[in-house]
């Protein structure tokens, strides 16, 4: 006998490939869905379209139903429906086995203590190496309040440019400390902010590629992105730029704290 996988992205299967496995014939016996809690119920069981779902013998969902969730951008489906719903968050809330990862390997104790608030099961395992303080910094946890002023110059778009130059400055200085900038990422929950952050950051860092820093020092600019882009991504450590001081999404702050290896700030 001989097996095969087929990797897909959710979105990929929408627009085109289940036409193609269903022309090739291939059947599965096995679905596996990673970040499950982020994909609606259509589109977790969308794949078994494909060919007839008498064939499938198991579903695995992978993912952290505490986390974030689908993302819906129509108004009437978020206030009238459950269409936000993920399948795995809907079965584990309807009773369902669910095996709980809860070992923590490579992450600092201090960030798996925050978390425990969230998941109280979390258990710290990881080495020594990640014990140890960041240098630099005195906790690998900071949560710092910049003066600075939230604004809205289109509808639902935030920016605070204090913020914006505060975390940048804060990359360059752990770049002077030696920090690689591929260590570093900078999140952000706001779509404006993190179009700010990237121009700050290319003003005040300018670019390079990997050939330009081992001639010469250079900040170069880190990966910037918002927490919903960079979701299932990890970093050793991560700057987070709120934007805004309140923000009842607190799915937003898990998520990027959960992200963060080292030092979070």
């Amino acid at each position: 006998t001989q097996s095969q996988a087929i990797g897909v992205t959710a979105a990929d299967l929408l627009k085109h490939s289940q036409q193609k496995i269903a022309k090739s014939g291939i059947a599965f016996e096995n679905l596996i869905v990673c970040e499950a809690p982020q994909l609606t119920q259509f589109e977790t069981l969308f794949p078994l379209l494909s060919q007839d779902s008498n064939k499938i013998k198991r579903i695995a969902l992978i993912g952290d139903p505490y986390s974030l969730t689908p993302t819906c951008h129509h108004q009437f489906l978020n206030s009238n429906t459950h269409f936000t719903t993920s399948l795995i968050s809907r079965l584990k809330d309807s009773g369902a086995h669910v095996i709980n990862l809860n070992n923590q390997y490579n992450r600092s104790s201090k960030i798996t203590s925050l978390l425990q608030s969230k998941y109280p099961g979390l258990i710290n395992k990881a080495d020594a190496e990640f014990q140890v303080s960041n240098a630099g910094v005195l906790n690998p946890v900071q949560f710092v309040t910049v003066e600075g002023d939230e604004t809205q110059p289109i509808t639902g778009v935030y920016l605070n440019i204090q913020e914006a130059e505060y975390s940048i400055q804060l990359y360059q200085y752990f770049r002077l400390l030696g920090y690689p900038r591929e260590s570093i990422s900078v999140l952000t929950p706001e779509e404006g902010q993190d179009i700010l952050l990237k121009e700050v950051a290319l003003t005040r860092c300018g670019d390079c590629d990997a050939s330009d820093e081992i001639k010469d020092f250079r900040f170069g600019s880190p990966h910037i992105s918002t927490v919903q882009d960079f979701r299932g991504g990890e970093s050793e450590i991560v700057i987070f730029s709120s934007v805004r001081s309140l923000n009842p999404d607190d799915r937003l702050l898990t998520a990027a704290l959960s992200s963060a290896k080292r030092g979070f700030y």
